[in-house]
């Protein structure tokens, strides 16, 4: 759900389960916006000079190219969005906006692994996933009510403090507040969110939340209060494990 930068990297992580058959693999793609050359710089399934793509289509091409059964969706996710039991089992959710995270516990999944990156100068690094069903439904979680809206702190740094000497408050601020994205936290991301999935089917408990700051590798979780609901697949042995993963040199 969502094919952004994290969406994408989901896709690029589950690439890499050597499923013995990946055809019984199914893969929903949903989402809505078109590519922008903008999101070469963080979407690792997005091609270079890709402009007004659809993602959900661009994704599939590469998951397909690898064997996936894959599914488009093309609407948003919101609270009209329902699901049936037979639908989707796992959700890997890539949001960016509070109302469709609130919505993620009305929509009728198993089990939903909501992953959210920090998006300033100073905790782009800053990884949050949430996983649901849990003791609070996503309606409830604190940190989703709706942002107060107002100026983006500026950075105590080397960097900001130069730019203050040539640049007038307001446009530092405007600078601070820019969204920043590096494909390499989305990798980690997506990573932990796919392993969060599978957890439990090789004998470990589940976390509700868990948080991770790359920069200082500073860890906090919090165990599970509900049971995974996840179906296993049969993945190749290491004697026949083939390289299949999404090529990215394009």
């Amino acid at each position: 759900m969502g094919l952004g930068h994290l969406g994408q990297a989901y896709g690029w992580v589950l690439s890499w389960l050597n499923y013995a058959d990946p055809t019984q693999v199914q893969v929903v793609l949903q989402d809505t916006d078109k590519t922008a050359i903008a999101n070469r710089s963080t979407g690792v399934l997005t091609p270079a000079a890709s402009h007004d793509l659809m993602k959900t289509r661009l994704v599939a091409a590469a998951l397909d190219s690898i064997g996936y059964d894959t599914r488009i969706v093309e609407r948003s996710l919101d609270d009209n969005l329902k699901i049936s039991a037979a639908d989707v089992h796992v959700a890997l959710i890539g949001v960016d906006n509070l109302p469709a995270r609130r919505a993620i516990s009305n929509v009728g999944w198993k089990l939903a692994i909501d992953t959210g990156l920090g998006a300033g100068a100073t905790d782009f690094c800053s990884i949050l996933l949430r996983r649901f069903p849990s003791n609070t439904s996503s309606t409830q979680v604190v940190g989703w009510t709706d942002p107060v809206v107002g100026g983006a702190p500026v950075p105590d740094t080397p960097a900001f403090a130069d730019l203050s000497e040539r640049m007038d408050r307001c446009g530092l601020v405007v600078l601070a507040g820019k969204a920043v994205g590096a494909s390499f936290v989305g990798i980690v991301a997506a990573t932990l969110a796919v392993a969060e999935a599978v957890r439990e089917l090789h004998g470990g408990r589940g976390t509700d939340v868990t948080n991770l700051n790359l920069d200082s590798v500073e860890l906090h979780l919090a165990p599970s209060t509900a049971e995974g609901d996840v179906i296993p697949l049969p993945l190749r042995t290491l004697g026949d494990a083939a390289d299949k993963s999404v090529d990215l040199s394009q």
